[in-house]
């Protein structure tokens, strides 16, 4: 006769699996990714990796090696240091016209994606504590919460803002639907979502257009925000056509933690080849309009059960930390 508290032969295995799986994902880290051979975005992309495929149990033990890239976009020999106020690793970029403006926004969107699995990872693992759940030592309440790391900074330098006529002339949204990604055939928005959209509707257009209530910034934050979810994306109020495909939308208001972000406005959007109707998250003007955002709802590949969920990249107004807040329960990873 078993004893209450005693642990069964099964979750003693599966406890030591979890720890051997951990050492081992551990070593890998510590011995790998501080090696000065990768760079900072292959650090984190392995480590990334390294998460999402150790078992359950330990996965948010296993640390997130990445940081936030601090860049500065200039015309000149600027670097930001009013914005940066002092801080270390700020990497200036020169740029001429309003098309280096948008490339430097766009690919550092993509960057990010595809940094963080482009969303069909399980990249912050379990948030109810699976190890004591598993070993039935507590009843975990399972609530929604997002999870984001801050990929990048953009910020403007102070003669960039001084030149109206190319601030007005930025427009990212665009540059996304008609410029390559490097080293692809394939055009950003094809990127985001499938190799049949070549250009947006009509209709997502007009989303596209300044909103007065939407303070211009001249810094802005790419980030990732992913959140887990045992329904499916129609119960969340997305669209069905969203399941298992990658998606953009034109950002319009902000909404809470995506426990509430599942209330999201009805607007129109790009998915997977066709024109579809679902949810919008975040308000940003970059610079003088709304950015696109991209996204993926779906099955995440995880090392163990199924899980499904809905993972966002977007563009945010640093300056307003607040909304960050509203937007992330919780941040990873090194600012």
């Amino acid at each position: 006769m078993q004893k209450r508290g005693e642990l069964t032969s099964g979750q003693i295995a599966t406890l030591i699996l979890a720890i051997a799986g951990f050492i081992i994902a551990v070593i890998f880290l510590l011995v790998i990714l501080d090696t000065k051979t990768l760079s900072e975005r292959e650090t984190c992309h392995l480590s990334v990796l390294t998460r999402a495929t150790t078992p359950d149990a330990l996965q948010r033990l296993v640390p997130l090696k990445c940081k936030t890239q601090k860049i500065c976009l200039t015309t000149s020999s600027d670097n930001c240091e009013d914005q940066f106020a002092g801080e270390k690793n700020v990497q200036s970029i020169k740029v001429q016209t309003h098309e280096d403006i948008e490339r430097e926004v766009a690919y550092n969107m993509y960057d990010c994606w595809t940094m963080m699995g482009e969303g069909k990872l399980d990249v912050f693992g379990d948030r109810n504590g699976a190890i004591l759940k598993n070993l039935d030592w507590s009843q975990v309440v399972n609530e929604k919460a997002s999870t984001c790391m801050i990929c990048s900074r953009l910020v403007l330098s102070k003669d960039i803002l001084a030149n109206t006529q190319l601030l007005n002339s930025i427009d990212v949204n665009s540059y996304m639907e008609t410029h390559q990604v490097p080293g692809s055939e394939l055009t950003y928005l094809q990127a985001f979502t499938d190799a049949q959209v070549r250009s947006y509707p009509q209709k997502f257009r007009e989303n596209f257009i300044a909103d007065k209530d939407v303070i211009p910034t001249n810094e802005i934050a790419i980030v990732f925000m992913q959140i887990l979810t045992s329904a499916t994306p129609v119960e969340e109020g997305t669209s069905a056509a969203l399941t298992g495909a990658g998606f953009v939308f034109a950002a319009t208001t902000v909404v809470g933690p995506l426990g509430r972000m599942l209330g999201w406005k009805l607007t129109a959007l790009v998915a997977a080849g066709t024109a579809a109707t679902a949810g919008t998250i975040a308000a940003v003007q970059t610079w003088n309009s709304r950015q696109v955002s991209a996204g993926y709802c779906g099955p995440f590949t995880s090392e163990s059960e199924a899980r499904k969920g809905c993972s966002i990249v977007t563009p945010f107004n640093y300056k307003k930390v607040s909304d960050i807040n509203n937007f992330c329960a919780k941040i990873e990873g090194q600012l």
